[in-house]
C-alpha cells in the first residue's frame, strides 16, 4: 500500500499572516522586479542599492516564504496574492 501524505507537487503553504512571513515593503518590490524576470544586478540597478543588498533581499525573501529558489518564491507570492501581473 502506498504511503500517504501530500503529493510531492503540491507544496504545503504557511500561513500569510504570520508576523515571521511578513515581507516588508521593499522585500515586496525586490519580489515583483524578480518575477518580472529581472537579476540581481538590475534590481539594484532600478532601485539604486547595491547588488549584495539585494542578494540580502533575495535570502530574506526565501526565508519568510519557505521558497527554494526565487522562481518558488514569486509563485508563492502569487497564489497568496502578494503580487499581481
Amino acid at each position: 500500500m502506498p504511503a500517504k501524505g501530500p503529493s510531492p507537487l503540491k507544496l504545503p503553504m504557511r500561513s500569510p499572516n504570520t508576523l515571521e512571513d511578513a515581507l516588508t515593503t521593499r522585500e515586496v518590490e525586490v519580489l515583483r522586479l524578480i518575477a518580472a524576470g529581472n537579476a540581481n544586478k538590475q534590481i539594484a540597478a532600478q532601485l539604486s542599492i547595491t547588488e549584495d543588498t539585494i542578494k540580502g533581499r533575495v535570502k530574506n525573501i526565501l526565508s519568510k516564504l519557505g521558497a527554494h529558489d526565487r522562481t518558488h518564491a514569486a509563485m508563492i507570492a502569487l497564489k497568496r496574492g502578494i503580487i499581481h501581473f
